[in-house]
């Protein structure tokens, strides 16, 4: 039997883009987060995440989206032609983005 040996990285590092309804701080990000976990998570996918947040195993960061660069909100993998449209107006409908991301009660 041959092996393959498959070399595995000691840390994977992912970023996730979340936008939010109005600037806030990266203090108060880590709070909404911490909410977050809390409410919508359970068992012990909810209690690695907390321990790891605890743990700054996880970064939060706040940091102000510039404007798409031109032509990546035409490309059709790029969202519905809606949220095309939601991003390439930020200033107009950030009062929207509350209720887009506000918990549905299902």
């Amino acid at each position: 039997m041959t092996e393959l040996v498959v070399p595995v990285p000691k840390t994977v590092s992912a970023a996730y883009v979340v936008p939010v309804p109005a600037p806030m701080s990266t203090v108060e990000a880590r709070r909404q987060t911490d909410k977050a976990v809390k409410s919508r998570l359970t068992g012990p996918l909810r209690m690695l995440t907390a321990e790891w947040l605890a743990q700054g195993a996880v970064k939060i960061e706040v940091e102000p989206a510039g404007t798409p660069p031109p032509g990546l909100l035409d490309k059709p993998h790029f969202g519905t032609p809606g949220q095309r449209a939601f991003i390439a107006q930020p200033g107009e409908r950030l009062a929207q983005l509350g209720d887009l991301l506000a918990p549905s009660g299902r």
